[in-house]
């Protein structure tokens, strides 16, 4: 028998509490209502459910579909909160993602998982990708966050049909809204001197910038990966060579990462760290540290921060341009992925990688020659040509004899053969003996020369 009561343990003293035995004879307590009739309805309703289970009377998957549908979403999200926490996601994906969820719950009202529509969210996306501007990688990022908290409503079996099943992502192979480009050398040289001798931005010298873009350069560490070292960071005595370490907490996909340091760099930073402080960023974060730094040195190295074609020279374009400097180093695909911390090789090839003209003219001037070498590989390209035979030069087939005369054109075929009169004579069996006796069983040539029934198995065709 099902007991109502009041919890002393708790703040809200106003909430009735209810004690039943559900299907399995556990006792469970479970939050009622503040009205106390309502409350001891439920708990009648709970029990009576829990007997017809444990009696065989009702399905108890189809019990707790219910008992999901009525309970608020909140719930759930919170439910989904405890899962990407307990599967040691990150921070900032936990927050994105259930900001995502959040933000289309409240804009549609969202009370129950019943309530989800897949129409719904898409109108709601598709007016916020028009009102703010977004990208295609934008709308991607808010559908994949509901969708994937609907997948896992199915999975855990709250639902029996992922509601948002049937929406897909936009295509993001066309044009980006913030394209990135990769520095030439000559750019990178000319930004590391303006650093170099440049003022004191923000509290933070010149050398101290230069040395920041050094190792963005250097490593294709992230610009919040390379703000959060410290000096025991930078590992320049390890055996297998000069690293950098990045703790797990600071990564993208949360994992450690070492990145190896060219010699060059080391030797630089090992008089750079004398006297920084333990345990402290060697670098200080600004508000803006693109518009606070990098802007202005790029500006006294005259590098353009946009080009003309759009593409921007941002922190993150640093990271583009190690890429780049590993493929036309001609380093392969699978190191170059190890190094760039990338999961999938399109991300490396179609994404970060990028050719200017100057590489595909010296990749021609490579292959071919370049315009002064007579004897490149181009001089040795012919192209040959085949000039047709006349009418009276057309080899016949060495399968077929036919009569001479002819009144349609050859190019019929064998409809045009077979309308002329022709009949087919096979040369394997005009010389062929017979196969039994002196006599043949079957005339040598064929019974029909309609070649749209006549047996292909036993005639080849020219």
């Amino acid at each position: 028998m099902a007991n109502v009561f009041k919890r002393t343990d708790i703040k809200d003293q106003r909430r009735w509490y209810y004690r039943y035995i559900d299907e399995s004879g556990k006792v469970r307590v479970r939050a009622g209502f503040r009205d106390k009739k309502q409350t001891e309805r439920l708990a009648t309703e709970r029990e009576e459910t829990a007997r017809r289970i444990r009696e065989g009377l009702v399905d108890p998957a189809e019990e707790r579909l219910k008992e999901y549908r009525a309970r608020p979403i909140g719930e759930h999200v919170d439910e989904y909160r405890t899962m990407l926490t307990a599967r040691k996601r990150t921070q900032t994906h936990v927050r994105n993602t259930l900001s995502d969820i959040q933000l289309a719950i409240n804009t549609l009202g969202w009370q129950r998982i019943s309530d989800i529509n897949a129409a719904e969210l898409e109108h709601h996306l598709t007016r916020l990708r028009t009102d703010r501007d977004w990208s295609p990688r934008t709308y991607n990022s808010h559908l994949v966050a509901c969708k994937s908290f609907t997948s896992w409503l199915r999975r855990t079996g709250r639902v029996t049909v992922d509601p948002l099943a049937m929406l897909s992502r936009m295509k993001e192979s066309g044009e980006r809204k913030r394209p990135r480009r990769a520095l030439s050398e000559t750019e990178i040289t000319k930004l590391l001197d303006a650093a170099d001798s440049g003022p004191i931005l923000v509290k933070v010298p010149g050398p101290d910038r230069a040395m920041l873009y050094r190792v963005l350069f250097a490593t294709g560490l992230r610009f919040s990966e390379a703000l959060s070292m410290t000096p025991e960071s930078f590992e320049l005595d390890h055996p297998d060579g000069p690293r950098v370490r990045i703790g797990a907490v600071s990564t993208k996909n949360g994992d450690a990462a070492f990145q190896p340091l060219p010699p060059a760099v080391a030797e630089t930073l090992g008089p750079w760290l004398v006297g920084r402080e333990p345990g402290k960023p060697v670098w200080r974060k600004p508000h803006n540290a693109c518009r606070a730094w990098l802007k202005k040195d790029l500006a006294a190295a005259g590098v353009p921060y946009k080009d003309a074609h759009g593409a921007y020279a941002d922190f993150h374009a640093t990271r583009h341009t190690f890429v780049t400097m590993l493929n036309r180093a001609g380093v392969p695909l699978a190191t170059a992925m190890s190094l760039a911390r990338h999961s999938d090789p399109k991300l490396t090839t179609a994404v970060y990688h990028h050719h200017n003209e100057i590489d595909r003219r010296a990749a021609i001037e490579a292959t071919f020659g370049g315009p002064e070498s007579a004897d490149g590989a181009m001089a040795r390209i012919q192209i040959r040509t085949r000039t047709p035979l006349a009418g009276s030069q057309q080899p016949a087939s060495p399968r077929t004899t036919t009569k001479p005369d002819s009144t349609l054109s050859e190019a019929n075929g064998d409809i045009a053969k077979w309308l002329n009169g022709r009949r087919f004579c096979i040369d394997s069996h005009e010389d062929a003996p017979p196969r039994t006796g002196g006599k043949e069983s079957t005339p040598r040539r064929t019974r029909t020369f309609n070649p749209l029934i006549k047996s292909q198995l036993l005639y080849r065709l020219s």
